[in-house]
């Protein structure tokens, strides 16, 4: 189990499912089209991405050292790992999805 654990970032797993949230929200009437699907990863992978910027900028702005520098870089690298992998998984369903439909 502690191999695992080294992969789940429980703050960046529920940064992402607001982000996500917030996304169908906002995209809620197009997220049964693929065209709505794409859209919807989409700005939840750039909304991710400007997350964890401005948190990084935050951090770098509160750090007095390098040490303390380990935990707040993970959340932001492991809410785009998240982000993306969301955003591919998305992207292989929609092209799967319109694939099976021209056979």
């Amino acid at each position: 189990m502690a191999t695992i654990d080294m992969f789940i970032d429980f703050h960046a797993v529920i940064a992402t499912a607001l982000i996500m949230g917030v996304s169908f929200a906002l995209f809620r009437r197009e997220a049964l089209s693929p065209d709505g699907i794409d859209r919807i990863t989409g700005f939840s992978f750039y909304l991710s991405l400007s997350v964890s910027i401005v948190w990084f900028a935050y951090t770098l702005s509160h750090i007095s050292g390098t040490a303390q520098l380990g935990k707040p870089l993970s959340f932001c690298l492991f809410l785009l790992l998240y982000a993306t992998i969301v955003r591919l998984a998305a992207f292989l369903v929609i092209r799967f999805r319109k694939g099976n439909k021209e056979e």
